[in-house]
């Protein structure tokens, strides 16, 4: 039944027909069950808006924090990172500066013979740590 047949219901505004005040009304009395049942329904759908307001913000809060952890970590790995290559340059800096105050003529193979050390050790740590 559309609603250019029926004159009591009044299309609303996506189609869905909008219920006439005198379908709550029969003989001049209020129909008070369907009033109330009405008036229950809309009441329903409230709180079921609310809750569903209420669990949607919860849930978002929980990604915010969860994000804000995710950022705490990536800021931490990027500084640990940062500063163990900044620590690599002035180690490997302040090595070459020791090879060439023991003897300008034999620095870079002071220098070469440290890097060698230096590489054995980090490849003997990392086979105990893996």
């Amino acid at each position: 039944m559309s609603s250019d047949s029926d004159p009591r219901l009044i299309t609303g505004r996506f189609g869905s027909p909008v219920s006439d005040p005198s379908t709550f009304v029969s003989g001049g009395e209020i129909l008070v069950g369907k009033l109330v049942s009405t008036l229950l329904g809309s009441l329903w759908l409230v709180v079921a808006a609310g809750w569903i307001t209420v669990t949607q913000t919860i849930v978002q809060i929980h990604v915010s924090l969860l994000d804000a952890a995710a950022e705490m970590y990536y800021n931490i790995i990027v500084a640990f990172g940062e500063n163990a290559s900044r620590a690599a340059f002035v180690t490997w800096g302040e090595a070459f500066r020791a090879a060439t105050e023991t003897s300008p003529l034999l620095a870079p193979a002071l220098f070469s013979i440290e890097i060698v050390v230096v590489a054995g050790l980090l490849v003997v740590a990392t086979r105990r740590w893996a």
